[in-house]
């Protein structure tokens, strides 16, 4: 699968152990809370986040600052055949220094993944409480909103799924 274009000062890398463990310990707070929805723990531990994060399989990507420090690991991971659901993690200061680039950069990663022949449908799942991050799946990355899943989340918060399949918009 080919990368994407990375602007000037930033680097598209393999993940190493070490980005998974900064950005856990500087992650978004809705991306925590997000987590601890999926997880099911009562609390948050950066250190159980990076390994869980560090287990899923599939594709995965670090985006590096200038300096080299790691400010964004995501990818796909693939469900079931032609089937992948996008995932990600990174930090405030990332997203504020960086977020215009960061969009385009997953939604080519997204798109590549798209267009490729393993694969005919991304997904992502979201709390239903984070707004923003569904404006930003619908503009940034171009997905369709499906709907609600009630109760879907580990602690039974509710889900919204988003979706972009091959031929579809």
């Amino acid at each position: 699968m080919n990368l994407p274009f990375v602007p000037v000062g930033l680097q598209l890398a393999q993940p190493m152990i070490r980005d998974y463990d900064r950005i856990a310990r500087d992650m978004r707070p809705d991306e925590i809370a997000q987590w601890l929805a999926w997880s099911g723990l009562p609390e948050y531990d950066p250190e159980v986040c990076a390994r869980a994060f560090m287990g899923i399989r599939g594709i995965a990507h670090t985006l590096l600052d200038s300096d080299g420090h790691a400010i964004l690991v995501g990818g796909h991971e693939q469900l079931r055949k032609g089937v992948w659901r996008g995932w990600l993690m990174g930090t405030m200061t990332g997203w504020a220094a960086h977020g215009f680039a960061i969009s385009r950069i997953v939604r080519r990663c997204q798109d590549n993944l798209l267009h490729s022949e393993h694969c005919h449908r991304v997904e992502v799942v979201a709390l239903a409480s984070r707004k923003a991050a569904h404006v930003w799946y619908e503009r940034a990355l171009g997905l369709i909103c499906e709907g609600v899943r009630p109760g879907y989340f580990s602690d039974g918060s509710d889900a919204v799924c988003y979706a972009k399949t091959k031929g579809v918009r």
